[in-house]
């Protein structure tokens, strides 16, 4: 940002020193007093032109930096959000592992997303993939192992 603006001087600079040059005093005519206040204006509209296209570029160096600012932190954090998106498979996992610690505390930890973020769809989806899981495992594998009868080691 600072070496455009710096740019920026020094092209205003220039024009100043072009808009005051004039020509040798041998020269100086009546007709050309008015040459030189039409290329002043020329000069000035062209100077004002500068800068306003000049702005305009540092406006949008500005939006693009923080576009690429905010695209670097969503990369940095692809890998949080890929382990939030495994959740419902992992507790899957832990279920049927009989992992049921591990299981509890995914299930804790699906709890406190929701309380702490209820704006975000993504914790609602997930929260909600995690129930349906949850039940379904249990459905599917937990109940008919405790339906069987239980023999114990003597």
């Amino acid at each position: 940002f600072l070496r455009y603006h710096s740019i920026l001087q020094l092209l205003s600079l220039v024009f100043f020193f072009l808009m005051e040059r004039r020509p040798p005093r041998s020269t100086l005519s009546s007709s050309s007093a008015a040459s030189d206040v039409y290329k002043r204006q020329i000069l000035e509209g062209e100077l004002e032109l500068l800068l306003k296209s000049s702005q305009h570029f540092l406006d949008g160096c500005a939006d693009w930096r923080s576009r690429r600012q905010l695209a670097v932190q969503s990369l940095g954090a692809s890998s949080k959000i890929q382990d939030l998106i495994d959740l419902p498979q992992t507790l899957e996992n832990c279920v049927r592992a009989e992992a049921f610690h591990e299981a509890s505390l995914i299930l804790d930890f699906i709890s406190s997303l929701r309380h702490d973020h209820p704006e975000l769809k993504i914790v609602r989806t997930i929260g909600d993939a995690c129930e349906s899981v949850l039940s379904q495992t249990i459905a599917t594998v937990s109940l008919p192992r405790f339906s069987q009868p239980l023999s114990l080691p003597t």
